[in-house]
This record gives C-alpha cells, structure tokens and sequence, in this order.
C-alpha cells in the first residue's frame, strides 16, 4: 500500500529539477568518497537515502564549483551603456562630423571646415584641374572617386576633359602614345602625376599623394565617395555637352546616395565606439579577470555588436524622419509626419543619416567572433565536464534507472 501511494504521489507531484540533479550529486559524491556499493536489485532511492545515512548531502553546484566559468553574463546595465553609446555616435559624432565636413558648412556653424583643413595642408593650386573631377556638377563623383574601378577601360578617347593646365583636351591625347579607344582612371593618373621626376619611387608616391589627398577632401563632405567597385558598372553615351558624353550607373543613379556612398562620419562614428568600449574594458577589468580571453573577447564582441547596430538603426531612423536631433521632440514630430514624403535629396543631407556599410561590416565581423567563440567555449565545456559525465553514466549503468 505504501509502494502504492508513492507510485502516485510521484506521478501526480513530479521532483524539482534542482532536487532530482542535488540527489544525483548526493549519490556521485557518496560513491566517490565511500566507494560502496548495493545491490543490484536495489532502487535509486535506497541508494540516496543509504548516501544520506551515511551522512552526505551535496548540491550539483557543489559539483560544478571546480568548473572554470565559461560565460560573462552581461548586466542590463552594460547593455544600456553600450546601446546607448551606438545612438550618441550617430547622433552627436556622425551628425557634427557631416556638418563641419564641406567647405559651404562655414556660414552655417562658423567653424573651420574639415575639408578647408585639409586643402591647407598643400599649396593653393595643388588639387587644381584634377583629373579625378573630370566631370562637374551634381554627382560628378560616379566618376574618378572608386579607387577599386580605376582599372577598368571604360572611358572612351575622346571624352573631353581640362588638362593640368586647364586646357579642354581629349582622354587619347592627355594619355598620349597609345592607338586604344577606351582607356581607364589609371591611364589618366599616370599621364597628369609624377611626371616631373625621374625617379620612379618619387613618381609612384606623388600619384598615391594625389589620390589620397582629393579623396580625403571628399570623403569628409557629407556627399563622401561611392561605394568600392559601383564604378565598375559606368556606361558612357554619347551627349551634346562640354565633355561629349553622360555617364549612366544603374547602381548609383538608382539608389539614393545614403546608401552607396561612404563618408568621413561613418569611420569617425566607429572611432568613436571603439574609444569608449576600449575605457569600458579599463573598467570591467577587476570584473572579468577570473576569465578566460576566449569569453572576454567573445563579451567584448557582443558589446560591440550592441553598439554598432543601435548606431546603425540610429542613423536610419535620422535618415528616414529627415529630422535635425533626435530628442528635439518638435523636430521629430515633424520628422515623422514627413516620413512618409521622403525623397531623393540627390545629395546627402548633413544630418547623419545614412546607411554606415563599414559599420555593417563589423557587426558581421563580431557576430562571426561570438559565433566562434561559443563553439570553442562549448567545445571546451564538455572537455571538462566529461569526466562528471562518465561518472553519470558509470553510475547509471551499476544501479540500473536513474534517480
């Protein structure tokens, strides 16, 4: 009858995780320790309760307590902290770097803009008649700004462009000896830069110090470059303009510009982050000696990813609304209202938004690390938790059911 009553009471009132796992500790460490034995015939519970008597009474933590701790358990508040950091990267550090990047900025902010700093760093006439500026106007720079396209022989020769000097010439002419029709960024550089020195180091360098130098003015204009290779798909048809031709891109043509361009802000913004979690390391240090570097750098990683996407969606959500500060309220009720209105400003606006692909890069990066990270850490984790494993199973296999 009393066999009976247990039979139900066990049915109807099932053991607690943790009480089943501390009996299963109880039974391990009275073996362990005593080095006893029942008979086959007996049951789980007469061998806890024979390790009880005996005066043994673990926790499964207990157990466990010689375990290294395999895992940060990362605290909301250092999840805020690093939320948090991403939006004010967005919101203070892209959006100011965007506003004092261009030259027209100056009237606006009355500060010395970045890209006026720059352009004093060389005489006045050192970037004057670039070839990479060999179109003007609005978008020019689907031309001569994608360093990773200026391999490519897709310029036609007799596209009219200003020589050094300034004078109107054709491609073919400027590039000289040569019968070919199409000819690439390259061809160009290699004609206009270095060609004042014999000395080919000197030569190489003087074009490498154009390229960078112009490229730097651009990219911290809130307009940037384009993204690495679009150039690559620049179609030439012929037009009745200065240069004798359009330059069609379906890429670049198509997409608004926040979202195929690359700009100072996006890099000054991910400094930004960096900085900060490198003095949010300093002081969790204390915190997380006790750790391995494998799940230090796999905590740092998810911090990191934290940071970069709230600062990414940050940034979006300033593009959309099209509004000058997130916490002005006025500014984004007016935002949202015409969010629905939203349209291609042709040129990107210097508010900070913009879709940050180097960020996007890191994020995929650092997933790829915590990925890694949790797959050695598990790896691991059964390496050293194998012999409590066969221990389970010896244990098991000498007293038949489980407790």
């Amino acid at each position: 009858m009393k066999r009976l009553k247990k039979i139900i009471k066990d049915f109807l009132i099932p053991e607690s995780d943790k009480f089943y796992w501390d009996k299963k500790a109880t039974v391990l460490e009275w073996q362990k320790q005593t080095g006893k034995k029942l008979s086959t015939g007996s049951t789980n519970q007469d061998i806890y309760n024979t390790a009880v008597t005996d005066g043994y009474n673990a926790s499964w933590d207990s157990l466990a307590d010689g375990f290294p701790d395999y895992f940060i358990e990362i605290p909301a508040l250092d999840t805020t902290v690093a939320i948090v950091i991403g939006i004010y990267a967005a919101n203070r550090v892209a959006k100011f770097t965007d506003r004092i990047g261009s030259e027209k900025s100056e009237k606006n902010t009355g500060k010395k803009s970045l890209e006026k700093m720059i352009s004093k760093m060389k005489d006045k006439d050192y970037d004057k008649n670039t070839p990479y500026d060999m179109r003007s106007g609005l978008n020019h720079r689907k031309m001569g700004h994608d360093i990773f396209s200026y391999a490519k022989k897709s310029i036609p020769g007799d596209y009219v462009m200003r020589d050094k000097l300034g004078n109107l010439r054709t491609v073919a002419d400027i590039v000289g000896g040569s019968n070919q029709n199409k000819f690439s960024m390259s061809d160009i550089i290699n004609a206009t830069y270095g060609r004042e020195t014999n000395n080919f180091f000197a030569s190489i360098w003087d074009k490498i110090e154009h390229t960078i130098f112009h490229l730097a003015k651009d990219m911290v204009t809130p307009n940037g470059v384009p993204l690495p290779f679009t150039e690559l798909c620049n179609q030439f048809t012929t037009k009745n303009n200065v240069s004798g031709y359009g330059v069609d891109n379906k890429i670049l043509d198509s997409i608004q510009n926040e979202f195929v361009t690359m700009r100072a802000s996006d890099l000054t913004s991910i400094a930004f982050i960096d900085s900060i979690h490198l003095l949010f390391y300093k002081l969790k240090e204390n915190e997380w000696k006790k750790f391995d570097i494998d799940t230090i750098d796999a905590t740092k990683a998810q911090l990191k990813v934290l940071s970069y996407c709230s600062c990414v969606i940050t940034q979006m959500f300033l593009y959309l609304f099209q509004t000058q500060d997130i916490q002005d309220f006025h500014s984004l009720k007016e935002g949202i209202k015409n969010a629905t209105k939203t349209k291609d400003r042709k040129t990107n606006a210097n508010d900070g938004g913009t879709l940050n692909w180097v960020m996007i890069v890191l994020i995929f990066k650092n997933v790829c690390q915590v990925f890694y990270y949790q797959s050695k850490t598990n790896k691991a984790l059964l390496s050293e938790q194998q012999q409590l494993i066969d221990e389970l199973l010896k244990e098991q296999e000498s007293y038949g059911t489980t407790v």
